[in-house]
C-alpha cells in the first residue's frame, strides 16, 4: 500500500496533461500512487490519462471516470478510493519539485505528523511569485479554513480529510495560468 495518495481532479485540461504527466514521471520516491479523477471531460483528457495508467500500471496510477459533478466531488471521489495514509491534492497545471515526496515522507515519518504544509511558487508567462505562509493557531476552525484554501501545498492524513462539496459546481473550470 502506498504512503501518499496523490489525488488529481481532471476536467478538460488536455493541453496541460502532457507537461504535468512528464513532470510526475520524474518523481524519485516510489511510496505514492496517483488517483486521477476525470470529471466528465469532453476533450481527450480521459484518453490521455488511460494511456498514462497503461504505461505506469495500476500500482502507480488509477484513473476514475465520473460524470461531471465539479471539483470538490472529483476530489472526494479520489479520496474514496485512495489507500495512502496521507493525501496530496494536485491540479493538472501544477509542476512540482520531483524530490518533494521523498523529502516530505522523511518529515512525516521522523515526526509522526498528520499534516505537512510547504511553500509554493506561482508562475505564468508574465510573472513568478514565491509564497511562504505560516499558520499559527490552535483554533481548529481557522486552521481548517486556511488549509482547505491551500490543499495543493501539503500532505494531509486521509482519516479525516473531505473536501466541502458546497463549493463545487458541475462544469466549473478554474482559470489556469
Amino acid at each position: 500500500m502506498e504512503l501518499i495518495s496523490v489525488v488529481v481532479p481532471v476536467y478538460n485540461v488536455q493541453e496541460y496533461l502532457p507537461a504535468f504527466l512528464e513532470n510526475m514521471s520524474n518523481i524519485k520516491s516510489r511510496q505514492f500512487r496517483f488517483y486521477f479523477v476525470d470529471d466528465g471531460s469532453s476533450d481527450n483528457s480521459g484518453l490521455i490519462l488511460d494511456g498514462y495508467q497503461e504505461k505506469l500500471g495500476s500500482e502507480k496510477a488509477v484513473v476514475l471516470h465520473t460524470d461531471n459533478a465539479g471539483l470538490s466531488a472529483a476530489r472526494n471521489a479520489g479520496l474514496e478510493v485512495a489507500q495512502g495514509k496521507y493525501v496530496w491534492f494536485l491540479d493538472p497545471d501544477d509542476l512540482i519539485n520531483t524530490n518533494i515526496i521523498g523529502d516530505m515522507i522523511s518529515l512525516l515519518q521522523q515526526y509522526d505528523l498528520d499534516i505537512v504544509q510547504f511553500s509554493f511558487d506561482t508562475f505564468s508567462t508574465t510573472y513568478r511569485k514565491s509564497e511562504v505562509k505560516s499558520i499559527e493557531t490552535t483554533d481548529w476552525k481557522k486552521l481548517t479554513g486556511a488549509l482547505m484554501s491551500r490543499l495543493w501545498t501539503g500532505f494531509f492524513g486521509t482519516a479525516r480529510c473531505r473536501y466541502p462539496e458546497k463549493f463545487s459546481k458541475p462544469g466549473f473550470q478554474p482559470k489556469m495560468a
